[in-house]
């Protein structure tokens, strides 16, 4: 502020007429000011001279990041400028791994200014999930994931909580990311699902004394039959009818079954008969599934054709006549019948002719 006095009335420079004037200039300047009194007047006039004051330096607002992540500073204020890291460009990248201070010192050739920025560092969160890297589950079963080392979480079917329940209908792959502020991490866990054991050892078979048979057992990945062996499929020839079990397992569940494997002396029930060479007895497709077709020729006296099962039980009988029919066709259905080992019976001139007929 300026002020005049010594007269009654003023004119400044600016002109201003009051006694008192305020200016701010920006480089020294000089004001006059003309004073009046009864008629005369007088001039004065005063400098004011403006000091300069330097630069301002600034090196930007405080900064946070996440460990192991990096931020740009960057300075203003100056024409050149010297960080405490030596650097002496405007803008540096900075990745500590702790919090600091940055410092940087801004020169414009004549005056130079100091100022500071704080990088605040926060540590990453370190996600785990308790139960490892997989787990293996049986179909239909729940399994229980539980993340920790984080404030919060988001996994990769929209839960937002520690712990989830889940029950995949197969397996499938589990993410975790764990935050800390705006810092995190994430994990991944596989749930393998394997199915439950059905114990399969296949159906009871029959066969002749002597004969073999390949026993298959099914519903699972591993095998252990009482008979030691541990394939899925083993070859018996049993001397008597006999029961075989084998152990079905998988890595978390396992079962039995049994198969029966009943043994038969087929020499028993066969008749020797004379030379057959003057009839014919034909029984086709053998093995037999749905229908069995059956041809009979040059018998003079047929009298009967009978179908037994091993255990002796009568299964189907026939009279069959062949007077004034030399040749006999037939077509029986026994899709009904058990799959296993029959005997057939041909009745003629009191004798007895056996076949053996395999149904499967």
């Amino acid at each position: 502020t300026l002020t005049a006095s010594g007269g009654d009335s003023y004119i400044w420079s600016t002109t201003e007429t009051t006694e008192s004037i305020t200016v701010s200039p920006n480089v020294t300047t000089t004001y006059t000011v003309t004073g009046f009194l009864n008629g005369c007047e007088n001039t004065s006039e005063v400098t004011v001279t403006v000091i300069d004051e330097g630069i301002t330096a600034y090196a930007g607002e405080d900064v946070t990041i996440c460990r192991g992540y990096e931020t740009i500073l960057t300075a203003s204020g100056g024409t050149s400028y010297l960080w405490n890291t030596g650097e002496t460009t405007q803008s540096i990248t900075v990745g500590p791994m702790s919090s600091r201070d940055y410092t940087v010192i801004a020169y414009d050739g004549s005056y130079e200014d100091e100022d500071s920025v704080t990088v605040t560092v926060i540590t990453n969160p370190n996600v785990h999930i308790n139960n490892g890297q997989n787990i293996t589950i049986l179909a239909g079963d729940y399994v229980t994931l539980s993340a920790f080392g984080a404030d919060t979480y988001e996994w990769s079917n929209g839960a937002t909580l520690p712990n989830i329940a889940v029950n995949p209908s197969e397996s499938r792959r589990y993410s975790v990311i764990g935050f800390v502020g705006f810092c995190s991490d994430m994990k991944e866990i596989d749930v393998n699902v394997i199915q439950r054991v059905v114990a399969n050892a296949g159906d009871n078979q029959e066969i002749c004394m002597g004969e073999s048979i390949t026993l298959t057992a099914s519903g699972g990945e591993d095998y252990l039959w009482n008979t030691g062996e541990t394939t899925q499929s083993i070859t018996v020839s049993p001397e008597e009818s006999s029961e075989y079990s084998v152990l079905v397992y998988n890595e978390l569940d396992s079962g039995e079954a049994t198969v029966l494997v009943s043994v038969t002396d087929c020499t028993a029930v066969e008749i020797p008969v004379e030379d057959t060479s003057s009839f014919d007895f034909l029984m086709y497709p053998n093995p037999a599934t749905d229908n069995l077709n059956i041809r009979i020729s040059g018998f003079d006296k047929l009298s009967g054709l009978s179908i037994y099962d091993l255990s002796g039980k009568l299964i189907y009988t026939e009279d069959i006549k062949t007077v004034n029919t030399p040749i006999v066709t037939k077509t029986l259905n026994i899709s009904n019948y058990s799959k296993g080992m029959y005997i057939v019976k041909l009745n003629y001139d009191n004798k007895i002719l056996t076949e053996r007929l395999m149904l499967k």
